[in-house]
């Protein structure tokens, strides 16, 4: 490293340094492997061990989710036809957020 360092070869200390300290990237292979780590060859195994990943990659934990029920009591005024309107009609173009900068626009014509 020294011999690198003393030539201001950065490239090769860098390349040095990745290789002493062990940050070298891993070569990945498209290998799918069962749960003991052998190969699998063929179609209807590989079929089924990437089911048995996705439902273990998204399985939930959560537990019991609790159901939101409808109150009406504390649900705000109604959204009328004429509301839309009149919000539509006093919008500005160019003035709403991401993806509504365009629906004003699209609805007024």
């Amino acid at each position: 490293m020294e011999e690198f360092q003393n030539k201001y070869d950065l490239f090769n200390l860098h390349k040095k340094v990745k290789e002493v300290t062990g940050l070298q990237r891993r070569s990945q292979s498209n290998i799918l492997v069962d749960k003991n780590g052998d190969p699998i060859m063929s179609t209807e195994k590989r079929v089924q061990r990437w089911k048995e990943y996705t439902k273990k990659l998204f399985r939930d934990e959560r537990g019991e989710i609790e159901h939101i029920h409808y109150m009406p009591e504390k649900m705000g005024p109604d959204i009328t036809r004429e509301k839309m309107l009149h919000a539509l009609k006093t919008t500005k173009n160019g003035k709403n957020l991401d993806w509504m900068n365009y629906l004003p626009t699209y609805l007024k014509s």
